[in-house]
């Protein structure tokens, strides 16, 4: 039995020491724990892994939906010049604090995508209640111009408004939560800012920092400001792009090294076998 694309934040970590009677012979069941990072990989020792390799994360491996990509970049050039700035995998609490944040109309589109579905009605009552107009996914509206919001109210099309934006700001950051998966938006090129919370997606988080590819803010006024200069400054968030499609690129091969450890347990199991 794998542990497969395994991420364990200390948080987490910390929590399953203190059952340790229960969680480290549920971890000791593994015969290898294939984790995303170094750090997660240690944690995992630490808490009773026979064995914890670094493999990566099988996310970098997903290709994004063709169609998707295709139609989110047609409805980019239908905005004709017009920037998007995407609101990703927002949080209860963080709509209100970003919404009051671009209160500002530069003509710029909002595109909010919601992490729970549950929330969506919420989501736009918020916007309505700031007078922002507004234009929903699901009801196939396009956000045409004098339309200030264009709600993702759909589940599985991050590879759609990723393709349609031209600055991200990554959602979960800015509360307790401890951010979103921020990979998906990199490797688009979507220039990505986060906040000060990315404690569930550290390792991705200081990747992307560290490749150039994500700039980390302290609240969501400074989200939407620095946002806000990447819309005004072309060659800074084209090196930003750049960096997040490399970054993808450097880190793809993780589902082949999951294969590799099958391999060899499968092997180790039935000897000479091919």
């Amino acid at each position: 039995m794998i542990l497969a694309n395994a991420r364990l934040s200390r948080d987490l970590a910390r929590s399953y020491a203190r059952f340790g009677a229960l969680s480290r012979p549920a971890i000791g069941l593994f015969a290898e724990c294939c984790a995303q990072g170094r750090a997660s990989a240690l944690r995992l020792r630490c808490l009773g892994a026979r064995h914890a390799i670094v493999t990566g994360d099988v996310n970098f491996d997903t290709p994004s939906d063709p169609s998707k990509v295709e139609e989110g970049r047609a409805l980019m050039a239908a905005l004709r010049g017009r920037n998007a700035l995407l609101l990703a995998g927002t949080c209860e609490g963080e709509e209100e604090l970003l919404l009051d944040a671009l209160t500002q109309d530069d003509g710029t589109l909002i595109v909010i995508v919601p992490r729970n579905p549950e929330r969506f009605e919420a989501v736009a009552a918020l916007a309505a209640a700031r007078g922002m107009s507004i234009a929903r996914r699901s009801r196939g509206e396009a956000p045409h111009i004098g339309r200030r919001v264009f709600l993702g109210d759909t589940v599985g099309e991050t590879p759609f408004y990723c393709a349609m934006s031209t600055v991200a700001i990554v959602g979960g950051s800015f509360t307790s939560t401890g951010g979103q998966d921020l990979i998906e938006i990199c490797a688009a090129g979507v220039p990505a800012v986060i906040g000060p919370r990315m404690a569930e997606f550290a390792h991705h988080a200081y990747s992307a920092l560290a490749a150039g590819a994500a700039i980390r803010v302290l609240d969501a006024r400074e989200a939407v400001r620095t946002a806000r200069k990447l819309l005004e400054i072309r060659e800074w968030r084209e090196h930003m792009a750049l960096a997040g499609l490399k970054l993808g690129a450097v880190h793809k091969g993780a589902r082949a090294r999951h294969l590799e450890v099958c391999r060899r347990l499968l092997h180790a199991v039935t000897p000479g076998s091919g």
